[in-house]
């Protein structure tokens, strides 16, 4: 993949596919239950450039962009966040932690509670039950409506619940 020399360059559209590979590899070790070639995959992932730029234009370009993260810093201008891209690059002091909320004050006083998820989505994905929306990519509440609506308004269909495990 060529790597961009300003953020106004970058192809999102390859980054989107290189993530979709790096994602791919660890879904592929998981399933063949090779532990060592899933955390070299994870490894290659959060040190991609792919990732980190798809990482930073998430959080630069949502709702809650004006909104200062845990780390205290709002991303603007092109080369703000082109810097950023590489800032996260050297992960050699970085420790990961578990998951931790952290409460940003609002504008109107009260506070939102901000998680901070690891990067193993295609892990959970997999081993997650089909009949889970919530906090899921490409998922939501209007995903569970029609769901509902097939299952409670069919005569011939069980009414299941979901209590599969693949651990």
């Amino acid at each position: 993949m060529k790597i961009a020399k300003k953020y106004e360059n970058i192809n999102w559209k390859q980054c989107e596919l290189e993530l979709f590979k790096l994602q791919s590899e660890i879904l592929k070790a998981f399933r063949n239950g090779n532990i060592k070639d899933v955390l070299k995959a994870q490894h290659a992932l959060t040190r991609s450039f792919a990732a980190r730029a798809l990482a930073v234009r998430k959080v630069t370009t949502n709702k809650g962009k004006n909104t200062y993260g845990i780390d205290k810093v709002v991303l603007k201008t092109n080369e703000e966040k082109f810097k950023a891209i590489y800032s996260v690059k050297d992960l050699s002091s970085y420790k990961a932690q578990p998951v931790r909320r952290v409460y940003i004050p609002k504008a109107n006083g009260k506070l939102r509670p901000l998680g901070i998820p690891f990067a193993i989505d295609p892990m959970a994905e997999e081993t997650a039950c089909k009949r889970i929306y919530g906090f899921r990519l490409h998922r939501g509440l209007h995903d569970n409506a029609i769901y509902l609506k097939l299952v409670l308004g069919s005569y011939t269909s069980t009414r299941r619940i979901c209590f599969e495990s693949r651990y």
